[in-house]
């Protein structure tokens, strides 16, 4: 099956447990982030991470930012700076919603079992979120993930490639009545998320493939990203 397959599958089972009135308040978000459209603002194909300039796009803020070269501790607090990555070939790089999330979950997962062949084409596989480090070694762990899983535990990634937002209280409340408290999940002082989002980043920091939907339920192909990867090996 696949990934889009076991996306669709997971969603009509969880409509048939989910509330409607929980459901409204998901819809609803959806709806509101895509007022903002999010998805015209992050990087695309073809895009200069390092020339790129960016709105901070948290929803009470318009301050314009330059993505920058970035270095996150991976969960054993060993930095890992992308343009050391990037000497190494290109980048898959995924931004997740969390753990906790079950369509994060899946996705995860596949992309686990497309790892052979993102290496195969010479592709590296990092997994970012704003999880507070113990939750993303949870993540990491329970899940048997083989890849570099990083915490953007003070979200300046997320920030810089636009994908950051503050939830409404509405869709906080709705987490918390499933026992999701956003702020000790991500060990922050306010309840936000990132857009689920996935970049193929060339080893001249130029973005070749970008995924960014608002809707949280979809994903980015998985042989689309290999793909890219393929094409950028040949």
């Amino acid at each position: 099956m696949s990934l889009q397959d076991e996306l669709s599958a997971l969603r009509a089972e969880l409509d048939k447990q989910i509330p409607p009135e929980a459901n409204q308040i998901m819809e609803d978000l959806i709806l509101d982030l895509k007022q903002v459209d999010y998805a015209a603002k992050g990087p695309q194909a073809g895009d200069n991470i390092e020339d790129f300039t960016l709105p901070n796009i948290y929803l009470n803020k318009r301050v314009g930012e330059k993505v920058q070269d970035f270095i996150l501790r991976t969960l054993l607090g060993e930095e890992v700076q992308l343009s050391k990555l990037l000497t190494n070939g290109p980048v898959v790089l995924n931004f997740y919603r969390g753990g906790w999330c079950p369509y994060c979950d899946v996705e995860l997962n596949a992309l686990q079992k497309a790892l052979p062949e993102i290496e195969a084409n010479q592709g590296q596989l990092v997994a970012i979120s704003v999880e507070a480090p113990d939750q993303a070694i949870n993540t990491q762990t329970t899940k048997k993930l083989d890849y570099l899983v990083l915490s953007d535990v003070d979200c300046k990634v997320a920030e810089q490639f636009g994908i950051l937002f503050d939830v409404t209280p509405g869709y906080d409340g709705m987490l918390n009545s499933f026992g999701i408290d956003l702020k000790q999940h991500n060990d922050a002082d306010k309840s936000h998320l990132v857009i689920p989002a996935t970049y193929v980043i060339n080893t001249d920091s130029v973005v070749s493939y970008a995924f960014l939907d608002e809707d949280f339920r979809k994903r980015a192909d998985v042989d689309e990203i290999i793909n890219t990867l393929k094409r950028l090996k040949s």
